[in-house]
Formats: structure tokens, C-alpha cells, sequence
């Protein structure tokens, strides 16, 4: 009978659940190494649902998504694994290619790729393109930093009175083979689980305001057979909470990370949990931008903020302080405004911006800092949030392949990547929200 991995000595912490509103590569930086058994987690899906919360576009998912493992490499424990639910969509007729790179391209960064998983979802909606058959299916990516992580090969195989090998005899009758059943001894017991995991649609929770959720039973048996009780299980792009949830079920620990708070608050909720806020820091006057997870153009930010329940006069406040500052000149993350500036600006009242600006605070979209007579028409130090923003510095592009070229923040001398050593992290793309 197959038996699971032997139960290995880890160094993960013996903290309480942690839940954190952040930037996932800002957060796992300061986790300690070798503290994560089991990473699961659906990444975004390139430039989908562009709408709510932006995306990494298709020909940098590949780099980004090496500096997302690069971070978690020496977090992860020395037999843990990393699993990613993911499916590459369709455009115009053909499946888009940059799942399979970024599967190439983290095999090249030295991870092992252990073994071919899906999920298997009989009850799919028809959805996608009518001349193709309908996809009931997903990828479940598995890496680990060696050939033999953790498993528990009986954690979900279920009972059978079949276990063991049904092979065949080839008998001749003449020239001609006859193949014969020939069973060899069969034992009743806990089967050996499929590379395939079955979880239904049907199966996520209903009432969760979140567009890409996947179902909690999938993640059950994703966690029983990747790691043990009382282990440690990241999903750095936890959404609403759903892998969270289902750690929290299998008795083990978790952490979860998302850098959108109405999902983070939302996780907490489901899991009657508080949760923490990462603060960015940057230096005095150091230039800075937008993340690429937020939405780029001031019509997908209006639409962003009607999504959270903002007007027209709160994007129209936001617009002006963000030209003030990061979409300055200088590229810096605060200004000195005042109400009267902003209302003349914009054609609002001083009242209604006055509003705004709470409402964007309330949003942690902006930040204020008042004057003591801001009453009085004196000028606030007003900044984009920092959880919104990137430091900007002056760093070589870098090259995937030959035939792409990754756009690094300033046009000098292109470098060959080579993988990362353990324990460093390289400059990456900053990263958006996941599944939950």
C-alpha cells in the first residue's frame, strides 16, 4: 500500500492565524524562512477582470510570477509545496500561451515541477467560446524546491476492496495475441489518490461578493494531502478567504494576504477573525507610481469606485491629487492642497470636497495630514495611499528570452536573468489581487 511522505521537522512558527492587507511581495518578505508548508493559492489570471481590481499583463506574467516564487522560495519549508489553481483562456481562436511560459520560465528559476493536477468540475457553467468544447477543468500547477516534498497519498483516495495492481497476460493462440485479465493479490483499504481533485461550482459558498472564488471542499483536499495538521498554509492572494477557510477546517494554521481591503474584510468576516494593515514606507521625496493592479485610466478608476460605492465628485477629487503628485512631474506621493485649490480644480464645492476627501480616506485611498487652521484656507499634505503605490528607481531592464524583452524603469544595459539565489528578492512587478 503507498504510503505518505515521512512527517518532516519544520521550522514553521507557532503563531496564531494571521491575516494581512497588503502588497503579497511587501508581506512575504517579512515572513519568517522556512515557516510555510503549503502555498495555495489562484493567482490572477492575466489581465482578467481587468474591471475590478486590474491585472499583470500576458507577455510579463511569466516574469512576475517568478518574482512572486523568488520572494517565497526561502519562506517556503524544504519539503513544502506550492500549488496554483490557474487556466490560460482563449483569444481569437487559440489558447494564450503565457500559463505554459510562466510554467517554463519558474522550471528555469530551479523549481521542480512535481507533477501534472487538475481540478475537475463536472458541473461548469457553459461558459467561453460556443465552438469549443466546454471547459470543465483547471490546472493545479505543483512546485516544490526538491522531487520529493510532503504528500499524503491516502489523505483523500478513499476506501476500496481494489487496492493494489490489475494488469494483463498476453496469451497466443497461434499467431494471433489474446490479452487476459491476470489481478494480482487485492486488498481492501485506503486507495492511493488521482492526479485529479473533483470539487463542483455548486460547492462555493452562496452570498460571497467576490468574482472569482473557488470552491472550499476543493481546497479541503488540496490541504490534506499537501501538508499536516498543525501546519502552516499561505494564500498570498486570498480574496475572500476560501483556502483560508479551509485550512481553518483541517486544523491547520494560516496566512492570508490580499492587497484589497473590501476582500480582506470580507475573509475576515467568513473567518470570524481580525485582520492587520502592511504599511509601504518610502523615503522623503523618493518618486514613486501607481500599482499595476490598479485600474490605469481615469475611466477604469471611476468604474473602480462605483464598484465601492464612490461618486463621480470622489473620482473627480482623487483625479486632481493624483495629477498633483504621482502623475506630477515629480512623481511624488504627496502634496500640499488646499480645499479651495481642489474646489476651484474640480468646479466642486468646498464642502463637497471636503466630503470627498473623507470618503476617500475612509476608502484608504488618500491620506491627510491637516493643517492646525485648515479651516482657515491653509493648505493639508494630501497623499495617494502608500498601499497603492511603488517606490520608482533606477534599475537595468531585464531578459527573459531572446525574443522578449522585459521593461525595467530606465533604459540602461539589459541583463540575462539567471536564477535568483535562495533567500534574495529581485525587483518584480507588484502584485495584484487573487481568487478567493
Amino acid at each position: 500500500m503507498p504510503q505518505c511522505s515521512k512527517r518532516r521537522d519544520h521550522d514553521a512558527h507557532n503563531a496564531e492565524h494571521r491575516l494581512i492587507c497588503g502588497d503579497a511581495l511587501a508581506v512575504i518578505s517579512t515572513l519568517a524562512n522556512r515557516s510555510v508548508n503549503l502555498c495555495l493559492t489562484s493567482p490572477p489570471y492575466a489581465m482578467q477582470r481587468k474591471r475590478q481590481y486590474g491585472g499583470v499583463p500576458e507577455s510579463d506574467y511569466p516574469e512576475w510570477m517568478c518574482g512572486v516564487m523568488a520572494a517565497l522560495k526561502p519562506k517556503l519549508t524544504d519539503d513544502g509545496s506550492v500549488l496554483l489553481v490557474i487556466r490560460a483562456h482563449l483569444r481569437d481562436g487559440v489558447v494564450s500561451d503565457y500559463v505554459l511560459r510562466t510554467r517554463l520560465a519558474l522550471r528555469e528559476d530551479g523549481w521542480c515541477e512535481c507533477e501534472e493536477l487538475i481540478w475537475l468540475k463536472p458541473d461548469a457553467p457553459p461558459l467561453g467560446s460556443k465552438q469549443r468544447p466546454r471547459r470543465t477543468w483547471e490546472h493545479i500547477l505543483w512546485f516544490s524546491k526538491t522531487p520529493k516534498p510532503f504528500i499524503n497519498l491516502q489523505a483523500n483516495g478513499g476506501f476500496s476492496d481494489r487496492v493494489g495492481f490489475v494488469g494483463s497476460k498476453q496469451l497466443f493462440n497461434g499467431n494471433h495475441p489474446i490479452h487476459t485479465k491476470r489481478p494480482s493479490d487485492l486488498q481492501n483499504g485506503n486507495a492511493r489518490t488521482t492526479d485529479h481533485f473533483t470539487a463542483l461550482v455548486a460547492d462555493n459558498d452562496s452570498g460571497i461578493r467576490h468574482p472569482a472564488m473557488f470552491p472550499v471542499p476543493l481546497c479541503e483536499r488540496l490541504i490534506r494531502t499537501f501538508s499536516g495538521e498543525g501546519d502552516v498554509v499561505l494564500d498570498p492572494f486570498c480574496g475572500s478567504g476560501t483556502a483560508l477557510l479551509a485550512a481553518q477546517h483541517t486544523r491547520r494554521r494560516f496566512i492570508g494576504i490580499d492587497i484589497k481591503r473590501q476582500y480582506i474584510e470580507l475573509a475576515a468576516e467568513r473567518l470570524r477573525t481580525t485582520f492587520s494593515e502592511h504599511a509601504e514606507v518610502f523615503r522623503s521625496g523618493q518618486p514613486v507610481r501607481l500599482r499595476t493592479d490598479f485600474p490605469d485610466t481615469a475611466k477604469s478608476r471611476r468604474i473602480y469606485f462605483e464598484s465601492r460605492g464612490l461618486n463621480a465628485s470622489d473620482a473627480g477629487v482623487f483625479e486632481f491629487v493624483l495629477k498633483q503628485t504621482v502623475n506630477g512631474s515629480e512623481r511624488k506621493a504627496d502634496a500640499e492642497l488646499s480645499h479651495n485649490a481642489i474646489a476651484a480644480a474640480t468646479k466642486l464645492s468646498r464642502r463637497t470636497v471636503i466630503r470627498a476627501i473623507e470618503r476617500l480616506e475612509g476608502a484608504t485611498l488618500l491620506k491627510t495630514e491637516k493643517h492646525e487652521e485648515w479651516h482657515r484656507g491653509n493648505a493639508n499634505r494630501i497623499s495617494i495611499a502608500g498601499s497603492l503605490l511603488v517606490p520608482l528607481e533606477a534599475q537595468p531592464s531585464v531578459t527573459v528570452n531572446s525574443s522578449r524583452r522585459i521593461r525595467g524603469t530606465s533604459s540602461l544595459r539589459s541583463t540575462k536573468r539567471s536564477p535568483t539565489p535562495q533567500g534574495t528578492m529581485p525587483r518584480r512587478m507588484p502584485s495584484p489581487c487573487g481568487s478567493g
